[in-house]
């Protein structure tokens, strides 16, 4: 047993299955402004680096996630 809840172990007893996160970058910056400790590209994910309509980003990532990882479940997530 491990001392806290694993998020892959509590997304599968939830919701039946493990949940992949479908990354969208927004035309917004970051809303805490330039960390010190992030770099220029802050926290993106290396598939939103480029500036592109947010739909095709989520459709990029659903068909990159079945087929990379065979996802069955996706969850939006928003990309500072």
């Amino acid at each position: 047993m491990t001392p806290f809840t694993q998020y892959k172990l509590w997304m599968t007893e939830r919701y039946g299955d493990a949940l992949f996160r479908v990354p969208v970058q927004l035309a917004t910056s970051c809303p805490h402004g330039r960390c010190a400790f992030c770099s220029e590209n802050g926290a993106k994910a290396q598939q939103t680096q480029r500036q592109i309509d947010p739909i095709d980003q989520i459709e990029a990532a659903i068909r990159f996630s079945k087929r990379r990882y065979k996802a069955q479940k996706l969850m939006l997530y928003i990309q500072a």
